[in-house]
């Protein structure tokens, strides 16, 4: 179990907050923020997670990674001469490619789960492949249409599938 504390509330850390939160090997120690309306704060509560203004008093429990969004070198600094020594620190740079990353695979689920629904949507035949014509999906139309149920079809590539018109 991986204990992480994030530091700034604000869109990256409710971004980050809202993805740990869901893993099952890690626990969040704590959010701290100055803002205690910020979003992350907010989220944080909701969870049921420890939340506060001042970074010292979630660095007396044990953390693994401090994860610090704010990007204020002083806050960093500060980090540095007060956290035990086994406990990482990600910010700077690496914590805002971190977010990014959230942010980039948050986008493509939403954007996957909008296509699902077209997807689901359509009275046609639908087959979904991957690049080397592997069948991914396909609906009940396209069960009807080829006459495989979808489990069956899963994996196999679609132009040797025996269709109906072969």
């Amino acid at each position: 179990m991986t204990r992480i504390l994030i530091i700034g509330a604000g869109v990256g850390g409710s971004a980050l907050l809202e993805l740990l939160a869901k893993k099952s090997n890690v626990t969040i120690t704590g959010v701290v923020d100055r803002n205690e309306s910020a979003r992350g704060i907010v989220l944080a509560k909701q969870l049921n997670i420890s939340t506060g203004r001042d970074v010292r008093e979630f660095l007396k429990k044990k953390t693994d990674i401090v994860i610090n969004l704010t990007g204020k070198k002083d806050v960093e600094d500060d980090l540095l001469r007060t956290i035990a020594p086994q406990t990482e620190i990600i910010g700077g740079c690496s914590a805002k490619l971190m977010f990014n990353l959230v942010k980039e695979a948050k986008t493509a689920l939403e954007q996957s789960l909008y296509q699902a629904a077209i997807i689901a949507q359509v009275r046609n035949a639908v087959v979904v492949t991957d690049m080397n014509g592997g069948i991914q999906y396909w609906n009940r139309y396209a069960e009807e249409m080829f006459q495989w149920v979808s489990a069956e079809a899963a994996g196999k590539a679609f132009f040797p599938v025996d269709t109906p018109w072969k």
